[in-house]
């Protein structure tokens, strides 16, 4: 397998971007978020409806992940995000 360099993959993680579609809990989104910055992303997406509690959030993030909760992209629940090519969509359960 070849080798790429870290300037290279940080070239690629500009790219992917972890987006969430109506997160039933704030603390999801902070776990989403310290997982994103573990792996390397640095954009955060969240499609819901009402603004999610900050405090319940940042209880789930680290402290790196701090900063991609502060700087997450809100979309509205109206209107569908666009997706780029290559993304996969995971629904969560739903009650009923």
């Amino acid at each position: 397998m070849p080798q790429i360099s870290e300037k290279e993959l940080e070239q690629a993680l500009a790219n992917v971007a972890v987006l969430l579609v109506e997160p039933k809990y704030p603390e999801n989104i902070g776990a989403a978020a310290r997982v994103a910055m573990n792996c390397g992303i640095n954009r955060l997406l969240v499609v819901r409806e009402e603004a999610p509690d900050r405090e319940k959030m940042l209880k789930m993030a680290t402290h790196k992940a701090a900063d991609l909760i502060a700087h997450r992209r809100a979309l509205p629940a109206r209107r569908p995000p666009d997706r780029p090519a290559g993304t996969i969509r995971q629904p969560g359960k739903r009650p009923g």
